[in-house]
């Protein structure tokens, strides 16, 4: 056989060796890891995609991961963000999938059916049994936002430590009775089962498996390439900040929501928070500082301790107990801009205090 032919005789035989081997990942390639995530219609965006860039990356860099989508079906599905939303396109359906070794459920739209995503999901028979075998014969299982409604769902937050997103954080015993709320952390992890407080957490979720199971090095790479200022050991999380008390009261919903006002400065740490909202003209002081108390005064939680409202400036002192029962004093002034005489500020400190 001539040279030429013998090439072409190898070149022939590589092409079909390769016609008969299965993509990376697909037929259980014990060195690949299958990172499914299942999306579903009304998915946030930042849930499913900020974590699949990370793997996407991990891929990139080591061949070792095999990252894809799966849906119910193949049918595209609009994303959350209402009638402008992007639309994706499921790479496997239910039916078809590879195995699965990381399962990342995202969230998105509210908790309850009717609100979209999680929730119109939660009553969908398919989705959950779907999450449930596939959650069981995964290696491990990372939740997005309020994604931890639909594996706590799936039952398999059963006894487990759990977070999610910060204001659906009382719905992770309707679907997980047994589940231990984590409010002070950015992700929890039981082994297993992972579970992350709201949108951009699923990052720090997803670099923590990439760490787990391709060592620091290379989830530090996937994070310098993302340019993402990755911290480990970040203490962040929305729900530890102490004006959450102001959202659970419903005080927060009023003065931005109802009435509705413009948020001037939310700022602050886990001991201390300052918050200024200015409300339009056809809200004054004595009318808002009113609806202020009555909130406060609902809620149980709440003791007041001070009040003044002899002067221009209406001043309301509590204090309240937050979820961890740990105590924090709320002052509140209520009084008409200095800037704009037809508008109401509403200063609100609040300061962890000692335990009495």
């Amino acid at each position: 056989m001539s040279i030429r032919s013998l090439a072409v005789w190898a070149a022939g035989l590589v092409i079909a060796v390769a016609s008969r081997t299965p993509s990376a990942g697909a037929q259980g390639d014990p060195g690949v890891v299958n990172v499914g995530f299942v999306v579903f219609p009304g998915v946030q965006i930042i849930d499913y995609a900020a974590p699949f860039e990370v793997f996407g990356q991990a891929a990139f860099r080591t061949k070792k991961y095999n990252v894809f989508t799966v849906a119910q079906t193949l049918d595209s599905l609009r994303t959350s963000g209402g009638p402008g939303a992007a639309r994706i396109l499921p790479r496997y359906s239910f039916a078809n999938h590879p195995r699965i070794d990381v399962l990342v459920v995202p969230g998105g739209g509210g908790a309850l059916p009717g609100s979209g995503g999680v929730g119109d999901q939660i009553t969908n028979p398919a989705m959950v049994d779907w999450i449930r075998t596939n959650g069981h014969s995964a290696q491990i299982v990372l939740s997005v936002c309020n994604g931890a409604l639909l594996i706590g769902k799936a039952g398999l937050l059963d006894g487990l430590r759990a977070t999610t997103f910060w204001g659906m954080l009382d719905r992770i015993h309707g679907v997980a009775p047994t589940a231990q709320l984590v409010t002070t952390e950015r992700f929890v992890d039981n082994g297993r089962v992972i579970t992350t407080a709201g949108l951009s957490s699923g990052i720090d979720g997803a670099l923590h498996v990439v760490e787990r199971l391709s060592g620091h090095g290379l989830a530090q790479d996937v994070a310098l390439g993302m340019e993402y200022d990755w911290e480990p050991d970040n203490s962040f999380v929305r729900s530890a900040l102490p004006d959450m008390v102001l959202w659970d009261a419903g005080i927060n919903s009023l003065l931005m929501r109802q009435l509705p006002g413009h948020p001037d400065t939310l700022a602050g740490s886990r001991t201390a928070f300052d918050e200024v909202i200015a409300l339009d003209r056809s809200r004054t002081p004595s009318d808002v500082f009113r609806q202020i108390v009555g909130v406060a005064a609902a809620d149980t939680l709440w003791r007041r301790s001070g009040m003044d409202t002899a002067g221009h400036v209406l001043t309301g002192a509590w204090r309240v107990m937050d979820r961890r029962g740990e105590p924090i004093n709320v002052n509140v002034d209520v009084e008409t801009s200095a800037r704009a005489a037809d508008s109401t500020i509403v200063r609100i400190i609040l300061r962890m205090a000692q335990r009495t």
